[in-house]
Protein backbone atom coordinates (compact mmCIF):
# COMPACT_ATOMS: atom_id res chain seq x y z
CA UNK A 1 0.00 0.00 0.00
CA UNK A 2 1.66 3.30 -0.72
CA UNK A 3 1.69 6.16 1.59
CA UNK A 4 -1.00 8.40 0.35
CA UNK A 5 -3.42 5.66 0.44
CA UNK A 6 -2.31 4.29 3.76
CA UNK A 7 -2.40 7.99 4.88
CA UNK A 8 -6.19 7.90 4.09
CA UNK A 9 -6.77 4.99 5.68
CA UNK A 10 -5.55 6.48 8.71
CA UNK A 11 -7.46 9.08 8.41
CA UNK A 12 -10.16 7.27 8.04
CA UNK A 13 -10.25 5.09 11.06
CA UNK A 14 -9.44 8.61 13.24
CA UNK A 15 -12.31 9.95 11.69
CA UNK A 16 -14.52 7.00 12.52
CA UNK A 17 -13.34 6.60 15.71
CA UNK A 18 -13.84 10.42 17.14
CA UNK A 19 -17.49 9.60 15.69
CA UNK A 20 -17.84 6.66 17.54
CA UNK A 21 -16.17 8.03 20.97
CA UNK A 22 -18.54 11.12 20.63
CA UNK A 23 -21.50 8.58 20.42
CA UNK A 24 -20.20 6.81 23.37
CA UNK A 25 -20.36 10.02 25.22
CA UNK A 26 -24.09 11.29 23.92
CA UNK A 27 -25.44 8.06 24.46
CA UNK A 28 -23.06 7.84 28.12
CA UNK A 29 -21.25 4.45 27.37
CA UNK A 30 -18.12 3.92 27.98
CA UNK A 31 -15.38 3.32 25.36
CA UNK A 32 -14.28 0.59 26.54
CA UNK A 33 -17.62 -1.46 25.84
CA UNK A 34 -17.09 0.03 22.20
CA UNK A 35 -15.19 -1.93 18.86
CA UNK A 36 -16.07 -1.80 15.32
CA UNK A 37 -17.25 -4.59 13.63
CA UNK A 38 -16.52 -3.19 10.42
CA UNK A 39 -14.37 0.33 10.49
CA UNK A 40 -16.96 3.23 9.18
CA UNK A 41 -19.82 0.20 8.56
CA UNK A 42 -21.37 -1.14 12.27
CA UNK A 43 -19.91 -0.89 15.43
CA UNK A 44 -20.58 -3.11 18.76
CA UNK A 45 -21.47 -0.88 21.61
CA UNK A 46 -22.36 -2.61 24.99
CA UNK A 47 -25.56 -4.19 23.79
CA UNK A 48 -26.06 -2.53 20.63
CA UNK A 49 -25.38 -2.52 17.42
CA UNK A 50 -25.15 0.72 15.43
CA UNK A 51 -24.21 1.88 12.00
CA UNK A 52 -21.99 4.74 11.66
CA UNK A 53 -24.96 6.39 9.67
CA UNK A 54 -26.48 6.53 12.80
CA UNK A 55 -23.82 7.65 14.63
CA UNK A 56 -23.47 10.29 12.35
CA UNK A 57 -27.04 11.19 12.64
CA UNK A 58 -26.66 11.48 16.38
CA UNK A 59 -23.95 13.45 17.00
CA UNK A 60 -25.19 15.78 14.33
CA UNK A 61 -28.46 16.27 16.34
CA UNK A 62 -26.95 16.11 19.47
CA UNK A 63 -29.00 12.75 20.40
CA UNK A 64 -28.50 11.43 24.35
CA UNK A 65 -29.15 7.91 25.93
CA UNK A 66 -33.37 7.90 26.33
CA UNK A 67 -33.75 9.25 22.73
CA UNK A 68 -31.63 6.76 21.22
CA UNK A 69 -33.04 4.15 23.57
CA UNK A 70 -36.54 4.72 22.12
CA UNK A 71 -35.64 4.34 18.67
CA UNK A 72 -33.06 1.37 18.94
CA UNK A 73 -35.69 -0.42 20.94
CA UNK A 74 -38.97 0.42 18.48
CA UNK A 75 -36.52 -0.78 16.09
CA UNK A 76 -35.48 -4.46 17.41
CA UNK A 77 -39.86 -4.66 18.25
CA UNK A 78 -40.72 -3.64 14.91
CA UNK A 79 -37.98 -5.75 13.07
CA UNK A 80 -38.78 -8.79 15.37
CA UNK A 81 -42.53 -8.30 13.81
CA UNK A 82 -41.34 -8.12 10.37
CA UNK A 83 -42.40 -4.37 10.15
CA UNK A 84 -40.70 -1.79 8.51
CA UNK A 85 -37.67 -0.25 10.77
CA UNK A 86 -36.77 3.71 9.93
CA UNK A 87 -33.23 5.12 10.55
CA UNK A 88 -32.26 7.34 12.86
CA UNK A 89 -32.39 10.32 10.53
CA UNK A 90 -36.14 9.43 9.79
CA UNK A 91 -36.81 8.57 13.54
CA UNK A 92 -35.89 12.44 14.41
CA UNK A 93 -38.28 14.14 11.99
CA UNK A 94 -41.04 12.15 12.93
CA UNK A 95 -41.72 9.28 10.34
CA UNK A 96 -44.84 7.34 11.11
CA UNK A 97 -44.70 4.68 13.71
CA UNK A 98 -46.75 1.94 14.76
CA UNK A 99 -49.17 2.74 17.84
CA UNK A 100 -48.23 0.44 20.95
CA UNK A 101 -51.96 -1.03 20.03
CA UNK A 102 -50.60 -1.68 17.09
CA UNK A 103 -47.50 -3.47 18.43
CA UNK A 104 -49.26 -5.40 21.03
CA UNK A 105 -51.83 -7.00 18.79
CA UNK A 106 -49.34 -7.86 16.07
CA UNK A 107 -47.03 -9.84 18.78
CA UNK A 108 -50.31 -11.50 20.29
CA UNK A 109 -51.02 -12.80 16.98
CA UNK A 110 -47.53 -13.87 16.69
CA UNK A 111 -47.96 -15.63 19.57
CA UNK A 112 -50.78 -17.48 18.73
CA UNK A 113 -49.17 -18.44 15.80
CA UNK A 114 -46.63 -19.86 16.95
CA UNK A 115 -48.82 -21.81 19.54
CA UNK A 116 -50.70 -23.30 16.20
CA UNK A 117 -47.26 -23.85 15.03
CA UNK A 118 -46.08 -26.00 18.02
CA UNK A 119 -49.75 -27.67 18.25
CA UNK A 120 -49.16 -28.43 14.97
CA UNK A 121 -45.72 -30.06 15.19
CA UNK A 122 -46.85 -32.41 18.38
CA UNK A 123 -50.02 -33.37 16.38
CA UNK A 124 -47.97 -34.67 13.74
CA UNK A 125 -45.25 -36.30 15.75
CA UNK A 126 -48.14 -38.05 17.62
CA UNK A 127 -49.56 -39.28 14.70
CA UNK A 128 -46.61 -40.35 13.06
CA UNK A 129 -46.01 -42.79 16.41
CA UNK A 130 -49.23 -44.06 16.29
CA UNK A 131 -49.09 -45.20 12.87
CA UNK A 132 -45.20 -46.61 13.60
CA UNK A 133 -47.37 -48.41 16.43
CA UNK A 134 -50.22 -49.92 14.45
CA UNK A 135 -48.03 -51.11 12.06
Amino acid sequence: MNVKTQTLKDNYKKACDAYLERFCELIEMDMHYADWVDVGGVAEIGDYYVSMQDMITAVENNVGYEQFIEWYDYTLRAGALSLPTPNLYAWLRGCPRYSEETLLGIEAAQTRVRDAEEELERRIKETIKETKEAI
